[in-house]
């Protein structure tokens, strides 16, 4: 009797169901299956599938020494593979920042040549086992991001270039720019508000001038408020801008705030005034640095200014920290003094920069991660008793990031992440069910008998549920070999042009 078996291969299913299948497969895997047939070869490479593939794949710990190691911390699968002839010395990886399973490395040392400065960047795809390094250039660079540059009114040679899109490259080009350069205050450093830049300028009176990148045109976008006062521009709740100005005499402080810059009429309006003879003055004098500050709730000036002291062999520079509302000076905190410039304006490159939210109270080790793709994870643990708290923020998006607690590990059998000092942080995330799933360093013997060694644990609620020793290494001799150790998700996506 003939056989009646059927040929059967995975390019005969449902093409929705090939496409499940490949979903579930690791990115590894994937690379070797490329070259299979035409049709996995398009579906693989389709951008679609590489950023659905990612959004389901698996953290990974990747680790670089004199190798790449990564481990699988679900399967226990520790991978060893040379690292890539472009990371061997003298550009040894120092720091990576991971996104979309591309690892942005600096790599050696930069340093200041002849006031340009020089840093060893590199993008580098894991999985793909691919290098792309940055060129050198006086300036940092990113796809996502426009760069404006033009000169002061202190410069013959007048020139505005704009870093942007051409058809086939990214490259710097001059703007035919139509703005008259002698009117820009120059104290003004400009300030950044929904991806455009904002300054202080004056023609017949002082007004806004603003920079479109959508367009690449320099616009008028209001009139500023009478300029008795001095005046110090800022973002004020994101999408808005403020102004802050000060009679020197007085020191009488008022607050104005424009409209959203996205209305079609943009006009200033006062916000606060401060007329309290406790007031102090922001500019301690013309030859210091213009105060940084923001707005923040229930109408409070939080500034930072610079003041000078002294004379010769006793001159100092120190910068004091104003918290201010309509009821004068609430708190004035002196920060740093510094004697060893001999000049002010060491506050020249001062910015404010939006902290996300308030840390958990620190009694314990705190260590910092991603959770969930959209939001933080804080896990903490007391040195003395061992106890764990993890806690996790709401999306990072919302208006309002708060952290609030999300699970405790109590139990007497809980090691410690960090074994000492001397060793490096843990590497962790937190998985499903409230696990922690950690990696971390430990050191053993000493001089000739000296190893580190990594261990993988799992923890939950319940305490301890698995400790498995990964690696020894031998071979160096000191801690801390885990410096460049990291939760990474491996992917397809190709290196950026």
């Amino acid at each position: 009797m003939a056989s009646s078996k059927r040929s059967w291969s995975m390019s005969t299913l449902p093409l929705d169901l090939l496409e499940e299948i490949l979903y579930r497969t690791p990115a590894e895997s994937l690379i070797r299956s490329k070259p299979m047939c035409k049709q996995w070869y398009a579906l693989i490479t389709s951008k679609r599938f590489i950023y659905n593939h990612l959004d389901r794949s698996s953290k990974r710990f990747i680790r670089t020494v004199d190798t790449v190691q990564i481990l699988d911390p679900v399967t226990r699968t520790h991978s060893e593979t040379p690292i890539p002839n472009a990371f061997r010395p003298p550009y040894e990886i120092d720091t990576i920042v991971h996104c979309d399973g591309l690892m942005l490395c600096m790599c050696g040392h930069w340093s200041l040549l002849q006031g340009d400065r020089y840093a060893h960047l590199a993008i580098w795809n894991p999985v793909l086992r691919k290098v792309r390094w940055i060129k050198p250039s006086k300036r940092f660079t990113s796809s996502d991001y426009k760069i404006l540059r033009f000169s002061d009114r202190r410069f013959d040679d007048q020139y505005c270039d704009y870093y942007g899109e051409e058809p086939q490259k990214r490259s710097w080009k001059t703007l035919d720019a139509k703005v008259d350069w002698y009117h820009v205050d120059i104290a003004c450093k400009g300030v950044a508000v929904m991806g455009n830049m904002y300054w202080l300028a004056q023609k017949e009176n002082k007004y806004i001038l603003g920079f479109d990148f959508s367009v690449e045109r320099f616009k008028d976008v209001c009139f500023s408020p009478p300029a008795a006062y001095e005046s110090y521009l800022a973002c004020f709740d994101g999408d808005r801008l403020s102004l802050l100005q000060q009679n020197e005499v007085s020191g009488e402080i008022v607050v104005w705030v424009t409209n959203k810059l996205t209305d079609v009429d943009v006009l200033f309006t006062k916000y606060f005034t401060v007329s309290r003879p406790d007031v102090p003055a922001l500019q301690f004098c013309s030859e210091t640095s213009h105060p940084v500050y923001f707005i923040g709730k229930h109408k409070r000036i939080i500034a930072w200014s610079e003041g000078i002291e002294g004379e010769r062999d006793t001159f100092c520079v120190f910068f004091t920290l104003y918290e201010i509302d309509e009821s004068g000076l609430i708190k004035q905190t002196e920060i740093v003094r510094d004697f060893e410039h001999g000049c002010c304006r060491l506050f020249l490159c001062g910015y404010v920069f939006k902290d996300v939210c308030f840390s958990p109270p620190a009694a314990y080790e705190s260590y910092l991660a991603c959770f969930d793709g959209d939001r933080l994870s804080l896990l903490q643990q007391n040195e003395v008793s061992g106890e764990i708290v993890v806690w996790v923020t709401n999306k990072l998006t919302d208006v309002d990031v708060l952290f609030t607690k999300y699970f405790t590990v109590s139990r007497p059998d809980v090691p410690a992440l960090q074994f000492c000092s001397e060793t490096s942080h843990p590497v962790y995330f937190i998985g499903k069910h409230k696990r922690i799933i950690a990696w971390s360093e430990g050191i053993e013997g000493e001089r000739d008998t000296f190893c580190v060694f990594f261990t993988l644990y799992e923890i939950d609620e319940s305490g301890l549920i698995k400790q498995t020793e990964i690696v020894r290494d031998f071979e160096h001799g000191c801690c801390r070999l885990f410096l460049c150790g990291y939760v990474y998700v491996p992917s397809l996506v190709p290196l950026p042009c």
